[in-house]
């Protein structure tokens, strides 16, 4: 059985990450998830499904995560792309560097390079992983604007796509039940 490691921290990207861990679970893939205090919750609340989880540090080291990666073992990194934590970029940059797969979720349409990057040391460091998974053609063009392989990407669709369906879904029999005026 395949293991996939989740690892987010953005909020935005975990909810867009959690549907995408649910139907992998279905298919019988081992799922394992990691992440900061501000994924946590997010994790533990809106799974439905049995998984094993492991809590960093935002700042984790590259170190660190070499040694977490090397006893997981993962056959795929599936991380987010947030903007404003250094838990997902490390994982990616580590990821890559020791040879396993890596894909990446965006949940929104700006800031791609940013994304991608992060200042250390007065540094900028790049963290691209084998595949990042966008919303759309509108992304796909303006992430080619930016410089980034067209190869690289692949539409996967709107974020929270599932759960938008099962609001509406929901709401039917309100509607049914409303009078028109």
């Amino acid at each position: 059985m395949e293991t996939l490691l989740f690892i987010s921290s953005d909020p935005g990207v975990t909810r867009a990450l959690v549907p995408v861990a649910r139907q992998l679970n279905l298919k019988k893939y081992s799922i394992r998830v990691g992440g900061s205090e501000i994924s946590d919750s997010i994790w533990q609340i809106e799974t439905d499904f049995k998984f094993k989880y492991e809590k960093f540090e935002d700042d984790i080291s590259e170190a660190k995560v070499k040694i977490f990666l090397r006893k997981a073992l993962p056959d795929m990194l599936i991380v987010g792309a947030g903007l404003y934590n250094m838990i997902e970029h490390t994982f990616r940059r580590v990821g890559v560097d020791m040879g396993i797969y890596c894909f990446a979720m965006l949940d929104y349409w700006a800031g791609y390079r940013s994304r991608f990057q992060r200042i250390i040391n007065d540094t900028c460091v790049m963290s691209l992983p084998d595949k990042i998974g966008i919303m759309d053609e509108l992304c796909f063009n303006e992430m080619v604007d930016e410089a980034f392989d067209p190869d690289s990407m692949v539409i996967v669709g709107a974020p929270h796509l599932e759960e938008s369906v099962k609001i509406v879904h929901s709401c039917s029999s309100i509607i049914k039940k409303k009078e028109i005026k």
